[in-house]
């Protein structure tokens, strides 16, 4: 009997531990998760919501300070400038009346003297480069190499006529920009501390994934036009949103909160946004892929929760009914590429190339109110994982690290998927004839 009732009082101890347990981490895992999305600290200045009249600047330090930002055209005195209206450490400041397509410098303070170039008009023809990460999220030794590559292929492959002196025109990620759990520590070591001369001077456009979706940092860091600020359809929602550089439509949307998109009204807005849209060109990007058989599988419903086949179900028609030409993804870390497709929602089992192949041979050639995309799978900026690489839809597939370049002009699209080596690792064209006149 005795060693029965100890028997009891050790499980109703047990029990009593247990709950303690699940209470401390039940309070102290929200909290954790509050206190691991706030930095206290000085970073310099990063470039938001560029557009051909204005820009916005975000940077922080450390005590509270009431900046003062000077600039002007590029290379004069600095005789504009905005004082901000209270002091604070997440500095938001808007630079406005600027002109389209257009150098300015500006300085914050007593600090560095920076340069930037406003977006063309959407009515500008002008050749314009991109330059898209896929999965960045940890900036180590392979990381830095893949951007040295990129950059030196494009120092090497101008393209003519284009006015601007950086590089690039904009800068995307295809998501997880911050592993591991996008901590707002993790964005300052892998984004902030490597990245603090390009940051400054190039529109940063980073793609919301599902590493990201582990802390709170990554909406209180950048912020999205979600009232059609720079063109589009206003959304209402930093989770998807569009606007206009050049000639170029760009659909953002935030694949991991997927799984909840009849609530949101992304499918919706989507469908009111692509149906608005007259530029000459429109790329989607979103996280999760539709099709990609790498280090993760597009036909599976328990892989990634069944965000890739909801994208495939649930979104790719609508990009397919208002004619998308570009859809670029990541998650898998890897590199794939299609041919110019469409009509294919289902398993991979199901594709057939006579049916789903529009166009099997690049350059591809699209009419202005064609159906039928390119998809992407950009993942291996960072890392680089194993897989099948057997997606029947992928015409490349390939186990290499590197970034892709994106050029557009009025009759083609280019992309160049340049490896860590500098080599070009695959290549596409994607052209439209002219209108009539």
């Amino acid at each position: 009997m005795r060693v029965r009732a100890l028997s009891a009082l050790a499980l109703r101890w047990l029990w009593w531990i247990v709950a303690i347990v699940v209470v401390l981490y039940a309070i102290g895992r929200p909290v954790q998760l509050v206190w691991q999305s706030h930095y206290r600290g000085d970073r310099e200045p990063w470039l938001q919501l560029i557009g051909p009249y204005s820009v916005q600047l975000h940077w922080q330090s450390r005590e509270p300070q009431q900046s003062v930002v000077r600039y002007g055209l590029a290379s004069t005195p600095l005789q504009r400038q905005q004082r901000e209206e209270s002091a604070v450490t997440e500095h938001r400041l808007q630079l406005t009346c600027l002109e389209p397509a257009t150098r300015y410098d500006y300085q914050i303070d007593a600090g560095p003297r920076y340069s930037f170039t406003t977006a063309p008009l959407p009515t500008d023809r002008q050749p314009l480069r991109f330059w898209i990460q896929g999965d960045p999220g940890r900036y180590v030794a392979e990381t830095a190499a893949v951007n040295r590559a990129a950059w030196h292929w494009m120092a090497q492959q101008p393209l003519p006529q284009r006015q601007s002196q950086s590089l690039f025109d904009l800068w995307f990620t295809t998501g997880d920009n911050a592993y591991p759990s996008g901590k707002q520590l993790d964005f300052q070591r892998h984004l902030f501390e490597p990245y603090t001369e390009l940051l400054p001077t190039v529109g940063y456009w980073p793609t919301y994934g599902n590493h990201d979706a582990r802390r709170f940092s990554f909406y209180r860091l950048f912020d999205f036009p979600d009232q059609a600020e720079l063109g589009g359809v206003p959304s209402a929602s930093e989770h998807y949103y569009s606007f206009d550089y050049g000639m170029v439509h760009w659909v953002m949307l935030d694949s991991h909160s997927l799984l909840f998109s009849v609530t949101m009204g992304l499918q919706g807005w989507l469908d009111r946004d692509l149906a608005a849209n007259r530029q000459r060109w429109t790329v989607v990007l979103f996280h999760h892929p539709p099709y990609t058989r790498g280090s993760h599988d597009s036909d599976s419903v328990t892989d990634s929760r069944g965000r890739m086949v909801r994208a495939r179900q649930q979104i790719v028609p609508i990009l397919e009914r208002h004619g998308v030409d570009l859809v670029l993804s990541g998650h898998s870390h890897l590199y794939e590429r299609s041919h110019l497709m469409a009509g294919h929602y289902g398993s991979s089992h199901t594709f057939e190339p006579a049916t789903h192949w529009l166009d099997s041979r690049s350059p591809y050639v699209k009419a202005a109110d064609q159906r039928g995309s390119l998809y992407l799978v950009v993942g291996a900026s960072y890392d680089l994982a194993n897989g099948p690489l057997d997606h029947p839809a992928m015409a490349v597939a390939t186990r290499e690290r590197g970034s892709l370049v994106v050029d557009a002009d009025y009759q083609q699209l280019t992309g160049h998927y340049i490896g860590i080596d500098g080599e070009v690792v695959d290549q596409f064209v994607l052209q439209k004839p002219l209108p009539s006149p």
